[in-house]
Order: structure tokens, then sequence, then C-alpha cells
């Protein structure tokens, strides 16, 4: 695990083969953060933001925070955020959160 968490850190200079077997460790990680999504939306690998997010777009694991292994998470402050999803998502952060 801490070799694995080491490799978090390093995820954009890692192979596209080494970032498929962290991807696949990041999930087994990700099920323990308990509270990232109340609607359960499984947390998927999100370009530009260094990390995985939720699907709902509302919570982010940063690969530094997984790595450290503390539960750490982000939450979209929904009063400075602006856009959508589908159009100009700007996301403002609170956190982490643990």
């Amino acid at each position: 695990d801490i070799k694995m968490a080491d490799k978090q850190r390093k995820y954009k200079s890692l192979t596209p083969a080494e970032q498929r077997q962290q991807d696949k460790w990041s999930q087994k990680k990700l099920v323990g953060y308990v509270g990232t999504c109340a609607m359960s939306y499984k947390p998927h690998h999100q370009a530009g933001y260094e990390g995985y997010m939720c699907l709902g777009g509302a919570h982010l694991v940063t690969h530094a925070l997984l790595a450290e292994g503390k539960g750490g998470y982000y939450k979209v402050d929904l009063q400075r955020t602006s856009g959508s999803l589908q159009s100009g998502y700007n996301p403002a952060w609170l956190g982490p959160l643990y």
C-alpha cells in the first residue's frame, strides 16, 4: 500500500498501464471514504482535477489526499460555484474535509 500511495502522488507521470493499475487500487481505497458522496455516485478519474470526482461532480478526492490515507476529500461550495457539469463547470471547493 505504501508503494501504491507513493505512485498515486506521481499519477500524471505514470504510463497509461500504470495509471490503470493505480485506478484499480484507488477504487478499492475510495470505498472507505465515507461521506464523499451522499448520492453514492461512483468516483472516476477526472482529468484537470488531479484526482477522482464523483459522477455528480460535487466531491473530489485528490491524488495527494488519497495517498495520505486519512479519508480527506473536497466538497463543492454550491454558493460559490458557477456553471454546470454540462457547460463551463467552475466549482469552488471546500476542504479538505475529514
